[in-house]
């Protein structure tokens, strides 16, 4: 169960956040006029729910199965992600 775990996170943070969702993350924050290696907490909160939908859209699509998704940026930049998950 540890292994399954490690690897639906490296699936869901290495290749669906990092290659999928944070580029178009970044579009929009950058439409904002926002900076994306520098986020308010309040910017931060709205790109957390974005990527959260885009995320859980892009896992469904893949037939990645979770419960209990969450997405968090810790340090305010989208670059450094943590995704918590049950399977």
């Amino acid at each position: 169960k540890p292994q399954r775990w490690f690897t639906t996170n490296r699936l869901l943070d290495d290749f669906l956040y990092h290659s999928l969702v944070r580029p178009d993350a970044n579009k929009m924050i950058r439409g904002k006029g926002w900076n994306p290696y520098r986020l308010t907490p309040e910017q931060t909160r709205e790109v957390e729910t974005y990527c959260l939908d885009a995320l859980t859209k892009q896992a469904t699509s893949w037939g990645i199965d979770v419960n209990k998704l969450s997405f968090t940026l810790p340090w305010h930049r989208t670059f450094e992600a943590e995704i918590e998950f049950e399977n």
